[in-house]
């Protein structure tokens, strides 16, 4: 049965139901232990023009493309700390549709934006298969194989990955804590250094930051960066 996302509020937990709603936010691809047995899982953030949502995507079930639009169905309501999120099934399937143009995203708080200066940063470099799961990698070895998908890779065949977290201090003396993203990471360092996140080790990207402001535009609810640019109205103290 379809719903707009707003009615998933008034809907019991494991009923099935399935929505139309535009892909907002996508997070890294990350293999969690569920009753002993590793499963695969991303998190993704959808909305259509009431709200948004979380969907858990588990075992590659879907995979869903950024500010791209689906009917997706089959899919389960459940609740953590009295909070609605959707979860996939072995029913679950998608369908690409015309793009939802007016989509409410404000339940994320996406354009939030934070001005202030990089105290820290921890950057963990990671590889991921043709089918998008985390690897972990031995530098001994010239193949690596997939646990999920069961291939057999060349090792510089796998992509290369990140998660960079940043410790961030406002123009108030707050202390923000927020996760960039690889694509985010990339996006700004290509701009302001010429130079990829996976070139960078955590004191070369410090570096990078230091003695500088930068506006973060950040969702407060995931506590992730969107984008990153350099402040040329204000300057960091030292």
């Amino acid at each position: 049965m379809h719903f707009s996302i707003s009615e998933i509020d008034d809907i019991s937990d494991f009923q099935s139901i399935s929505v139309k709603a535009k892909v907002m936010l996508i997070g890294e691809s990350e293999v969690v232990n569920v009753r002993g047995k590793p499963l695969t899982k991303i998190d993704y953030i959808i909305a259509d023009s009431t709200k948004s949502i979380k969907l858990l995507a588990w075992e590659n079930k879907v995979v869903l493309e950024a500010d791209k639009s689906y009917h997706i169905e089959g899919i389960s309501v459940r609740s953590f700390n009295d909070e609605k999120y959707l979860t996939t099934t072995k029913y679950t399937s998608i369908h690409p549709i015309e793009e939802l143009v007016a989509v409410n995203d404000g339940q994320c708080d996406y354009g939030n934006v934070v001005v202030g200066s990089v105290l820290g940063v921890s950057v963990s470099h990671y590889k991921i298969c043709l089918c998008n799961t985390k690897i972990q990698v031995d530098d001994n070895t010239t193949t690596e194989k997939c646990n999920k998908c069961n291939l057999t890779v060349f090792a510089n065949a796998l992509l290369d990955s990140s998660v960079t977290k940043l410790i961030i201090k406002d123009f108030s003396s707050q202390m923000h804590t927020y996760t960039a993203l690889n694509t985010t990471m990339d996006t700004f360092l290509h701009k302001v250094a010429n130079k990829s996140v996976t070139d960078c080790d955590d004191e070369q990207l410090l570096e990078i930051f230091a003695y500088k402001t930068f506006e973060f535009t950040v969702s407060e609810k995931e506590k992730l960066v969107s984008s990153i640019t350099v402040n040329t109205s204000m300057q960091s103290d030292k």
